[in-house]
């Protein structure tokens, strides 16, 4: 399959949904503040304000100002989707090069028919409606994928990747995995284009020479509603309790685990370049931000307070970009009680609690301070934060200025003899 291919069929479907995509591999370069505005555009379009985005992890601050966008890793999570009540909703992927790549483009539109058909979205049970539309989503992937494929050759070998990916949800025992469980279904779907013939499938799921996606999300729906494990044996699975249906597939995902292992390394080389790639470009962004750490030579109050006020910033764009957690610095140095959701491990709410203890400790060196008042509001202002930086790197010119223009004046010492 072509990558240009499923990049147009993502156009496409995003202009059937009234959604936008933007693609990783294309705003990940080495001009972040123009990767940065083209992320933000499309946020805005979604309806994202700059201060909710930063709350939700989508971006977080970057190291001596300006902004970053935060990415999942590749293998783990290739792509989401954001669907706002009012707004665009916004697909990112990873990229189109990769068949897990692709798989996940499809994967994501599959959740754009969810929103545009109002399917599994239910007011109850909401984990069970996630449950539903995971899978749906995964199903609506394999049936594009299947199609998609252009001879008898592709097409086998996407029942096998099809097969191998729901085998590889069903070896994992992270709780998140059991809203990915759609291996039944892909069977369901494998056996039901073999037994009508790929050929006359291709043809009653095409509308004016392309494939009609509006339709094929009805039909997987329906094959959500028939073969995926009831609202019962899903919480059963959950909680760990024998279920017929799934212990057998458990047995088989276990006995079919060589072949999911050969899809994960199925793209390996191609995985390996754009990992180096990126690798590189952050290599690349890092060395320029290390720059803007320095800390000022303290030779007056003016440099020891922007010192800490900037080492202020930069313990909080740690928390944000390890932790996508950003929280109001005020409530930080009162010492005000903070919710922590249930994502944050223990060793992560430790960490975090002692980063917010070294901030407050920042502060009250200098607290009350009218210069360090000023310039602590200024920094929490994500609007306003980089001029603080600005004022520290005006203020580091003048300092190494006064310094060289001393040594200048001093007269060497003559050397004894």
């Amino acid at each position: 399959m072509k990558s240009s291919t499923v990049r147009s069929d993502l156009r496409q479907i995003c202009e059937d949904t009234y959604a936008q995509y933007l693609c990783y591999d294309d705003i990940h370069t080495t001009d972040e503040k123009k990767d940065v505005e083209k992320y933000l555009q499309a946020l805005k379009k979604a309806g994202y304000s700059l201060r909710q985005s930063l709350k939700n992890g989508i971006i977080s601050p970057e190291y001596g100002g300006g902004l970053k966008i935060n990415h999942f890793g590749e293998r783990e999570e290739a792509g989401y989707t954001l669907s706002p009540k009012n707004g665009r909703s916004l697909v990112v992927v990873s990229g189109f090069d990769t068949d897990y790549e692709r798989n996940t483009v499809y994967h994501e539109c599959g959740h754009l028919y969810q929103q545009k058909l109002n399917l599994f979205n239910g007011q109850k049970d909401e984990d069970y409606q996630k449950y539903l539309r995971e899978v749906h989503a995964n199903t609506f992937a394999s049936m594009v994928m299947l199609l998609r494929s252009r001879t008898v050759l592709e097409y086998k070998k996407q029942q096998l990747c099809r097969i191998a990916t729901g085998v590889n949800t069903f070896n994992r025992s992270n709780q998140k995995h059991f809203y990915y469980l759609s291996l039944p279904l892909e069977l369901e779907l494998i056996k039901d284009v073999r037994r009508k013939g790929r050929q006359n499938v291709l043809k009653s799921f095409s509308k004016n020479g392309c494939l009609d996606f509006e339709k094929i999300a009805s039909y997987t729906a329906d094959l959500v509603e028939k073969y995926a494990y009831n609202k019962q044996q899903w919480y059963k699975i959950l909680q760990n309790q024998s279920v017929w249906k799934y212990d057998r597939l458990k047995r088989k995902a276990k006995a079919w685990r060589i072949l999911g292992k050969k899809y994960v390394a199925y793209d390996t080389k191609k995985y390996a370049a754009k990992q180096e790639r990126h690798a590189f470009i952050d290599q690349q962004r890092w060395a320029r931000v290390k720059e803007k750490l320095k800390n000022i030579p303290q030779i007056d109050e003016e440099a020891r307070i922007l010192n800490a006020v900037c080492a202020i910033d930069v313990w909080q764009t740690k928390l944000a970009q390890t932790y996508a957690y950003y929280e109001d610095l005020n409530s930080v140095v009162k010492n005000q009680t903070v919710y922590f959701e249930q994502k944050y491990k223990d060793d992560s709410k430790k960490t975090i609690l002692q980063t917010r203890d070294v901030i407050r400790d920042l502060y009250h060196q200098f607290e009350g301070k009218p210069l360090f008042e000023k310039l602590f509001a200024q920094i929490q202002n994500i609007e306003q934060r980089d001029k603080v930086w600005a004022k520290k790197f005006e203020k580091e010119r003048q300092v190494h200025a006064q310094l060289s223009q001393k040594t200048h004046l001093t007269p060497k010492r003559q050397k004894s003899y």
